[in-house]
């Protein structure tokens, strides 16, 4: 029988044991050397063939998963049904379609075990499509599918706020993740909107995140973190360094 790229993983599972399992993608359709370098960079920055385990019971899964050491994609990855369910449940309606991944396998990691992330290639990912790459924007519809991902974090914080599980540290790295998209999507404010549109496109920004949000943005200078483990339980060293 042919092996398909949806076996390969689950073969994976069956000799790991691991409650979640993620592929590599394949990058196609490249079109631009730099953002092509940029994607390669950040999607194949991850261990390869690497478990990941909550280790005691203070989700560590899920904060090795908010500091980037597991990727936030759905696509390529093998999860169960019963735990896919459940993390959908911690998900109120709302629109959005840009990174939506990461809500979902936010919940992924908090209901899951262990995450094994394997070198084996399962996805093709074309990079200069979509509302993630790097087209110029010409239009504010477009530009407010982008805003669109300020909502996952407005979904997201009130829930893990109240939630007694979740550690400080882990809602410090959802902080840290709020803060890069911010200024991602910043970035493509000034470099892919379109200059007839971008002041009306600001406008759209500041309602989309806040405006409070955005002012406090323009002081933070630097954000550094470090993962370090103590005594067997991971760590954050977080800090915010503001303009004076």
């Amino acid at each position: 029988m042919k092996e398909t790229k949806i076996s390969t993983l689950y073969k994976i599972k069956k000799e790991t044991g691991a409650d979640v399992v993620k592929g590599q993608p394949n990058l196609i359709n490249a079109t631009d050397k730099n953002h092509e370098k940029g994607c390669r960079e950040w999607f194949y920055k991850f261990a390869i063939n690497k478990m990941y385990r909550n280790e005691t019971d203070k989700k560590e899964l899920l904060y090795v998963f908010v500091l980037d050491k597991i990727n936030c994609n759905v696509w390529g990855t093998l999860i169960p049904t019963k735990i896919y369910k459940k993390a959908f449940s911690r998900i109120s309606h709302f629109y959005n379609i840009y990174a939506e991944d990461f809500l979902q396998n936010f919940w992924i990691m908090y209901y899951a075990k262990s995450c094994y992330l394997s070198d084996k290639k399962v996805y093709n990912y074309s990079i200069s499509d979509g509302i993630s790459s790097q087209k110029k924007i010409d239009n504010l519809d477009r530009w407010k599918r982008v805003c669109t991902l300020a909502d996952i974090f407005k979904n997201l914080e009130p829930i893990i706020e109240n939630d007694k599980i979740i550690t400080k540290e882990i809602k410090e790295g959802v902080y840290i993740k709020k803060i890069t998209w911010y200024k991602d999507t910043v970035y493509r404010l000034n470099n892919l909107v379109i200059e007839p549109l971008r002041d009306e496109a600001e406008k759209i920004l500041k309602d989309a995140w806040g405006k409070e949000f955005c002012e406090l943005m323009k002081k933070i200078n630097t954000i550094h973190r470090q993962l370090v483990k103590i005594d067997g339980v991971w760590r954050s060293d977080f800090e915010l360094t503001k303009k004076v």
